[in-house]
């Protein structure tokens, strides 16, 4: 468990968090409708998933107070679009990060950010060097939060919604 910025840990997530990451799903979904994001819906990201990601332990979850108010996943599974992408960085050790999700009640008070601080951490700590992942390109916040972050602009894939913006990042530079 890690502690930072006051909002709480950073932990692995268990089967009893599933209520409560699935709340929060919801709330992404409504929220990025409201804002004309047609990026997530009923079909994914689905509870099996969820429920998979805890399984392979690779879903941690943000609580602040006892709360989930946010989540993501990671592991080194690279979707076969990603084949296809014009990655700069290359190695064995990429760590794929899926799914990041801030409850929208607490959006905008820099908790994305910490849970980037976080997985970047995490990453580099289970020895991966480079981190890859994709945004909706119909998302400016995400696309914002990426390349604040320094991720470099890999290319474009699609997926079943769209066009989504490929990014990466070396986490020894």
């Amino acid at each position: 468990m890690k502690r930072n910025r006051g909002y709480g840990s950073s932990q692995k997530a268990t089967p009893q968090d599933i209520p409560t990451i699935m709340s929060i799903v919801r709330a992404c979904i409504e929220d990025m409708q409201a804002d004309g994001i047609d990026q997530w819906d009923k079909v994914y990201p689905d509870r099996e998933t969820f429920e998979s990601d805890i399984a392979g332990k690779t879903l941690y979850v943000v609580k602040s107070q006892g709360i989930c108010r946010g989540l993501i996943a990671l592991d080194n599974n690279q979707p076969p679009e990603y084949d296809h992408v014009n990655w700069h960085f290359h190695g064995k050790n990429v760590a794929v990060v899926h799914r990041l999700m801030i409850d929208p009640i607490v959006q905008g008070q820099g908790l994305a950010g910490y849970v980037m601080d976080f997985i970047e951490e995490e990453a580099r700590q289970q020895g991966f060097n480079v981190i890859r992942r994709d945004a909706f390109s119909q998302n400016p916040r995400a696309i914002r939060l990426y390349t604040k972050r320094n991720y470099r602009i890999a290319g474009t894939v699609r997926f079943r919604k769209g066009m989504f913006q490929c990014f990466e990042k070396d986490l020894h530079r």
